[in-house]
């Protein structure tokens, strides 16, 4: 995984938002887990502040459940800002179209949809579940589960930074996932463990 300039363009015109409109992006199957309602709450606070602010929903999942979402989303106001995407084949570019990824959910053990924005350089707001906020480290946003407010502020926060600001923060977590979990880092550190459980059970 790794941005993807032209990628990133080409997504954006296919779910029809502009090059220079605010786009936020929650990657994951249509699961209660996943907590799109409440991506879709904080939607309605940020779109408050920032009416060019554009949010995709990228995954799969049971249609009667996207549909409520839907109706969710109207009711909110925000049916003409949110895109469901389905799901996609080429996520790098799916996230090198977003200026922010966003992971809302509720429970989750190893986000792998979070490692692999940081990978393509995407400044990230998480929850504050599973190892998440230990993945993002002090370089990603933190919210509690559940709380939209939050969740908000900590993307309008990264909004509210400049390009080059976004950039040296995308820079810094991919150089982040790199050495924390990459296969080879993650294969160091298995072999490091083991070595030192076989010297302390001699």
């Amino acid at each position: 995984f790794s941005y993807d300039q032209e990628g990133g363009r080409l997504m954006r015109e296919r779910w029809g938002v502009d090059q220079g409109q605010a786009l936020l992006g929650l990657s994951g199957r249509l699961d209660p887990m996943k907590d799109h309602a409440n991506f879709l709450k904080a939607a309605r606070i940020i779109r408050a502040a920032r009416s060019d602010a554009r949010f995709v929903c990228i995954g799969g999942g049971d249609p009667s459940y996207l549909a409520g979402l839907e109706k969710q989303a109207e009711s909110l106001g925000l049916s003409e800002a949110v895109v469901w995407a389905g799901e996609i084949s080429d996520m790098p570019a799916a996230y090198s179209a977003l200026d922010i990824a966003v992971s809302a959910s509720s429970g989750e053990s190893f986000s792998n949809v979070v490692a692999e924005a940081m990978a393509c350089q995407r400044p990230v707001a998480v929850t504050e579940v599973g190892d998440s906020a230990r993945i993002v480290g002090p370089v990603g946003k933190v919210a509690p589960a559940g709380d939209a407010a939050a969740l908000a502020g900590a993307c309008q926060e990264l909004l509210s930074l400049n390009e080059t600001e976004r950039q040296d923060i995308g820079a810094a977590l991919k150089q982040r996932v790199e050495q924390k979990y990459s296969v080879e880092a993650m294969l160091t550190a298995s072999e490091e463990y083991l070595t030192n459980l076989l010297l302390t059970e001699r």
